[in-house]
């Protein structure tokens, strides 16, 4: 019975301080940031955005796709891109895309990022300015 105890121990031990188990145990995520520009457009105007994935980890991380959900006043030409890649640690990728100014208003467009199975968005505000 004592020796049942102490390989009990001996193996929860070997678990808890195994970087393999810590690994296993904790979460990865990327930091999303966008940028717009130019940041006020007018009716028929297009904008050069970039969504800039920052890994922060040590191990590289894989994004399996990035979509846009655009509302009616603007358009995203590439609505969804799959198979982005594995992002290394400690590093960038930005990934280019353009908005198309419909109608004017001021417009949230969701850019979601699935990063190993969890979706991350980021919201990016539009503004379409009406012509005088």
């Amino acid at each position: 019975m004592r020796s049942i105890v102490i390989l009990i121990i001996s193996v929860s031990l070997i678990l808890i301080l195994s970087p393999t188990a810590l690994a296993i145990g904790s979460v990865k995520s990327i930091e999303v940031h966008s940028e717009v520009h130019p940041p006020k457009l007018f009716p028929g105007d297009t904008a050069d955005c970039k969504l800039i994935l920052y890994n922060p980890n040590w191990d590289s991380i894989k994004v399996s796709y990035v979509s846009f959900d655009a509302p009616s006043g603007i358009s995203v030409k590439m609505p969804i891109i799959f198979e982005i890649g594995w992002i290394p640690g400690n590093s960038t990728y930005e990934l280019p895309f353009t908005v198309k100014a419909v109608k004017p208003g001021t417009y949230t467009l969701k850019c979601k990022v699935n990063v190993e199975n969890i979706t991350i968005t980021n919201l990016v505000k539009i503004k379409v300015e009406e012509r005088y």
